[in-house]
C-alpha cells in the first residue's frame, strides 16, 4: 500500500495501533524504493526519544547510509561540511549528489536549520508522530 500510493504521487497516512510494526512497515518501504534504484535522499522526521531506535533499525535492516542529524551548532556544522556531499577535485561539494541515503533528525532540528534542509530534493518523507503538524501554518509542512 505504501509502494502503490508512493507511485500514484499520493501522500498517506500510516495510522496503525501502537506496536504494530509502523516503524519497520516505513523503513521497509524506504528500502524497497531504495532497491529499485532511487538511492535518495530520505527525509525520517522523529521525536528525539525514538532517534536512536530509527538509526539502529536502519543499520540493522539495510545497507544504506543513515546519518543523525542532531546536536550542538558545531556538531550539526561538521555534518554539513563532511557528511551531506561529496567534493570534487577543488573540495567544493558537488550538491547533485549527497553522501547519505537517509537523514534522521527531530521537528525542532527541521524548524531551526530548515534553510539548509530545504535545499535537498527529498524523495520520501517519513514523520513519526506526525500528529504534531496539527497546524497547517506549521514550518514543517513549508517544505
Amino acid at each position: 500500500w505504501l509502494l502503490f500510493s508512493w507511485h500514484n504521487n499520493r501522500n498517506c497516512i500510516l495510522a496503525d495501533e501502537m506496536g504494530l510494526g509502523k516503524t519497520i512497515q516505513s523503513l521497509t518501504f524506504v528500502n524497497s524504493v531504495w532497491e529499485y534504484g532511487i538511492r535518495g535522499p530520505f527525509l525520517i522526521i522523529a521525536p528525539l526519544s525514538t532517534i536512536p531506535n530509527w538509526q539502529r533499525e536502519f543499520e540493522g535492516w539495510t545497507e544504506m547510509n543513515v546519518i543523525v542529524y542532531h546536536g550542538s551548532q558545531q556538531s550539526k556544522s561538521m555534518i554539513q561540511e563532511y557528511e551531506f556531499y561529496y567534493k570534487n577535485g577543488k573540495g567544493e561539494p558537488i550538491k547533485e549528489i549527497t553522501k547519505f541515503n537517509v537523514l534522521i533528525t527531530t521537528f525542532e532540528i527541521i524548524v531551526t536549520d530548515f534553510q539548509e534542509l530545504k535545499s535537498f530534493n527529498w524523495r520520501i518523507c517519513v514523520i513519526d508522530e506526525a500528529h504534531r503538524l496539527k497546524n497547517r501554518n506549521c514550518k514543517l509542512l513549508e517544505g
